[in-house]
């Protein structure tokens, strides 16, 4: 159930990155991807679902910052990782290389976000 929720509530954000195509999504998110505004702004649409599930620990606090990530401005979510080059949070144009998708379909409990 927790997996379904976290999808669900992140179906806004995942709107973002697979616009130009992206992963194979679950047929929850696929339906929840139908109800989506044609038009997504990330102050609008992302930023307030990830003001509630990540800011706690990729927020604009930077003492309590974790993986030197940020999601609280685009610039910032979208830059290439600076523990790993080559990897970006967010990648609006290529969601397959989006780290943060990558997390969120996860069934791997070592590696989903948000943390559960």
């Amino acid at each position: 159930m927790y997996k379904l929720n976290s999808i669900l509530t992140f179906f806004g954000f995942t709107l973002l990155l697979i616009s130009c195509g992206g992963p194979d999504l679950p047929e929850e998110v696929a339906l929840a991807y139908e109800k989506l505004p044609e038009q997504i702004d990330f102050n609008q649409h992302v930023k307030p679902i990830l003001s509630d599930k990540c800011f706690i620990c990729h927020g604009p606090d930077k003492a309590k910052v974790k993986a030197d990530l940020q999601l609280h401005l685009p610039e910032l979510a979208y830059a290439e990782s600076h523990n790993s080059p080559g990897v970006y949070s967010i990648d609006p144009g290529n969601p397959g290389n989006s780290e943060m998708v990558n997390r969120i379909l996860t069934d791997d409990p070592e590696r989903v976000m948000p943390e559960p």
